[in-house]
């Protein structure tokens, strides 16, 4: 899977947003399929990397128990798609969800996806208890998904990222077995989390931000949080606006996701139309 393929499908996946949603809630569109393709562990890291000796990622203390241990840590490439398929987009997420779980190579068609114009339903959706621990968390998001864009991000990085979301959402300290500095890289992360929103929302182009969440009832969408019994495991998604590289900002052209934007402005047309036959 390409990087390109990637940054249409992060921006044509606004478009699924706006379109005319299928639940009570407004703000939010679906159900829409959504595969979770196979691991990529040159971006993240856990027991199920191979080769040996197996590496364990663990959090510590945490708000779920004294010891959570963790299969994997790092973005997540996952394919959405209109239910009937018609447009298939890839997109990079980081999961804000450790309560719950899903499994590589499944596609799961209960998910819906929020307006990215509508940022409340993330923060309500990650239910931190503060704005700015929220923020914190999609800066962090935006963080990752610039980062593997660019090329840049390590596998030991991704997996640092994904867990410094989790410390932020679930308290506790992480650990990694290939590496006993792990916890010093996770709260360097953190401690510039709040920058890294900033940074990212305020570009010539900003950043938006969208929650992927699969209740078990259509009539739950966007009135639940990520630690309810009744749900698939939820993911964030940041949609690039200006990509940072540190130097130079390389602004990407809205013309990327027109080809996505063009297929399910059609398919939702389709499916008024045969709702008024």
């Amino acid at each position: 899977m390409t990087r390109s393929k990637l940054i249409l499908g992060a921006l044509a996946v606004a478009a699924i947003a706006i379109a005319s949603p299928a639940s009570a809630t407004p703000t939010w569109t679906g159900p829409l399929s959504l595969h979770v393709n196979a691991l990529d562990f040159t971006v993240g890291t856990g027991t199920l990397r191979p080769g040996p000796p197996p590496t364990h990622l663990d959090l510590i203390g945490s708000s779920l128990g004294a010891d959570e241990s963790i299969q994997y840590a790092g973005p997540v490439s996952v394919t959405l798609n209109t239910i009937p398929p018609t447009a298939p987009l890839n997109v990079i997420v980081f999961c804000d969800d450790l309560v719950h779980s899903f499994t590589p190579g499944h596609t799961y068609n209960n998910y819906f996806a929020s307006d990215p114009t509508a940022p409340a339903d993330v923060v309500f959706y990650l239910n931190v208890g503060s704005l700015a621990t929220a923020h914190e968390i999609m800066g962090l998001t935006a963080l990752g998904i610039n980062d593997y864009l660019l090329g840049t991000l390590t596998a030991e990085r991704g997996a640092a990222i994904q867990m410094a979301i989790w410390e932020l959402e679930y308290g506790g300290s992480a650990t990694f077995s290939g590496d006993a500095n792990f916890q010093s890289v996770v709260a360097g992360l953190i401690a510039g989390a709040a920058a890294d929103y900033t940074l990212f929302t305020t570009q010539p182009d900003p950043w938006t931000f969208s929650q992927l969440e699969a209740p078990c009832s259509a009539a739950l969408v966007g009135l639940i949080t990520k630690d309810t019994t009744c749900q698939t495991q939820g993911q964030i998604l940041a949609i690039p606006g200006t990509l940072v590289t540190g130097f130079v900002p390389e602004p990407i052209t809205l013309s990327l996701f027109g080809a996505g934007l063009a297929g399910i402005a059609a398919y939702r047309r389709q499916r008024r139309r045969r709702a008024a036959a």
